[in-house]
């Protein structure tokens, strides 16, 4: 009896005038193996995704188990075409996800990820970073974090298409012994494109081709073999020659082929120049000698300032308007030391750096879940759109009348002022990086079965934090340039109000000096944050 059933399945995608899948029924009983086949765009995928529960059928019904399909679920495990593993986390973890989601211990997890692992001929790479892996690799990964949640049945959108012919070979009997009884019995499906690359022991394979009004999947019994090893070859309806014959060393001999007495698979390893053909855009490019842009941007400052000390040398402007470079420095050094306007310089940089800070964390706590929202849900996006692009252009002096009437001229209001200033950029990063996440990961999680809160929790906010961490450069950037406003309301430390007091005075020296220290600290931030990224998001720009 079928426990998995798709009936009179009808599939359609808005904007396609002809519908994906169209009434189509097929069975799948426990411990089945059943392998569509058909050309690229036929629906097989589309069907898959039905039994995932990743889409719904405009007309049809799916069950498993006498139960309605009614979204992903841990019994309905996944191998998607392209990988869909996790780059913040290891091979190991990507296996172990399913597990972590039930709440197995951590020793656990690891044990049985190294089991599966070792299963996929991938014992090695438990501890590699998804980028460093191969394609070949990562669909092993797939495969086995699929196999980790323990389903029912195992859906296998072209599991082993980034394969070379040998480890083909090997992933097809690792698929096909829980069918004999060993570890991990389970139902498949495959979806393949060729015959010979995944449909080599199926107990039913279906034809599909397409049809004048979109595709239509044939579900006919086209083959019943008497053992899952057994090689056969049948000419289907539909066109389409199946079967596969196994080939191995000792075909590739008398056929006159290649040889291959040994087969190891060396990730990361470098072949050598003489090992491979050398064709022009294959070989390595030599190191360009010539002048880096650090270079040229010491070139510059180093320009800037021998002009500056030339101009007030030459006093062409007058030195209350542009001090010479060595004054700014002597004034520097007394800052420091006796200070200006009853505090010290050291005293008026900590002060800005706490109510920049403080700003900043406001606007992370306000502006991360804000942008999730954004990302995420419709009804959040139609609130907080229209504030944020409402405060996003109105620059900090217009508002900081009103924040001063609200909130008076204390501490509060200033941190306010530049918070509001950085909310938007944090935000609307959040939003971006969100609406950024691969659907191919969120549907990997749903199908091992992630509630929406894990999805969030493990998927979402790992994918978009490297746009988040884009938004707190940029919100720092707009932070330190409220900074001088913020500090116009009855401050008595700052770099803004330093600034603004020596303005008053004419003490240029202190003003450029200010703004000197201000630009280095800034300098400093960004050095940090972009330091930051490579330690929490090594993954960026590498999948």
């Amino acid at each position: 009896m079928p426990h998995l059933v798709l009936d009179k399945i009808s599939i359609h995608y808005d904007g396609q005038p002809a519908p994906a899948v169209e009434h189509v029924s097929i069975g799948v009983a426990k411990n089945d193996f059943v392998v569509l086949v058909g050309r690229s765009g036929c629906g097989k995928t589309s069907l898959l995704n039905v039994a995932a529960g990743l889409v719904i059928p405009a007309r049809g019904s799916a069950t498993v188990n006498g139960r309605p399909i009614t979204g992903p679920g841990s019994d309905r495990a996944v191998v998607f075409q392209n990988d869909a593993l996790f780059p913040w986390l290891t091979a190991r973890e990507n296996v172990a996800f399913a597990l972590r989601l039930r709440g197995v211990r951590p020793a656990e997890r690891a044990r049985r990820a190294d089991e599966l692992l070792a299963l996929v001929k991938l014992a090695e790479a438990g501890d590699k970073r998804i980028w460093e892996l191969s394609g070949g690799m990562r669909q092993r990964v797939g495969l086995a974090r699929a196999l980790a949640a323990e389903p029912e049945f195992l859906l296998l959108d072209e599991p082993l298409g980034a394969l070379d012919a040998l480890t083909r070979e090997r992933m097809q009997t690792t698929l096909l012994d829980p069918l004999d009884g060993k570890p991990c019995r389970r139902a498949d499906g495959d979806a393949r494109h060729r015959g010979g690359a995944g449909a080599r022991h199926p107990h039913r394979r279906a034809g599909a081709r397409p049809g004048p009004r979109g595709a239509n999947l044939r579900a006919e019994l086209l083959q019943a073999l008497r053992g899952k090893r057994a090689h056969s070859r049948h000419q289907g309806r539909s066109g389409f020659r199946g079967g596969a014959r196994r080939t191995d060393r000792r075909d590739l001999r008398g056929r006159g082929g290649m040889t291959i007495s040994s087969y190891t698979e060396r990730p990361g390893s470098r072949t050598d120049e003489t090992d491979g053909l050398s064709v022009p855009w294959s070989r390595p490019r030599a190191k360009r000698t010539g002048v880096s842009a650090r270079m040229v941007s010491a070139a510059t400052i180093l320009a800037v300032l021998a002009l500056w000390t030339l101009s007030a040398r030459l006093q062409l402007v007058s030195p209350v308007f542009l001090p010479s470079p060595l004054a700014v420095w002597n004034k520097f050094i007394v800052v420091i030391s006796d200070g200006f306007v009853d505090a010290t310089l050291p005293q008026h940089v900590v002060a800005s750096l706490a109510r920049v800070f403080a700003a900043l964390a406001a606007a992370i706590l306000v502006g991360v879940p804000v942008g999730l929202a954004i990302g995420i849900s419709t009804v959040g996006r139609g609130i907080f759109d229209p504030l944020l692009e409402f405060l996003r252009p109105i620059p900090p002096l217009a508002y900081l009348p009103l924040v001063i009437i609200w909130f008076g001229i204390g501490e509060p209001s200033k941190i306010l002022v530049i918070a509001i200033a950085m909310l938007a950029p944090v935000a609307l990063s959040t939003a971006s990086g969100v609406r950024g996440v691969s659907r191919e990961r969120v549907n990997a999680a749903r199908s091992l079965g992630a509630t929406r809160r894990q999805v969030v929790r493990h998927v979402i906010l790992p994918s978009a934090l490297p746009s988040i961490l884009t938004g707190l450069r940029i919100a720092l950037g707009a932070g330190w340039s409220t900074l001088v406003a913020a500090e116009l309301v009855a401050a008595t430390r700052g770099l803004g109000f330093m600034i603004q007091s020596a303005a008053q005075f004419l003490v240029t020296d202190v003003v450029i000096m200010g703004i000197l220290v201000i630009a280095a600290i800034a300098f400093v931030l960004e050095f940090t944050i972009r330091r930051i990224e490579r330690v929490l998001v090594p993954w960026a720009g590498r999948e």
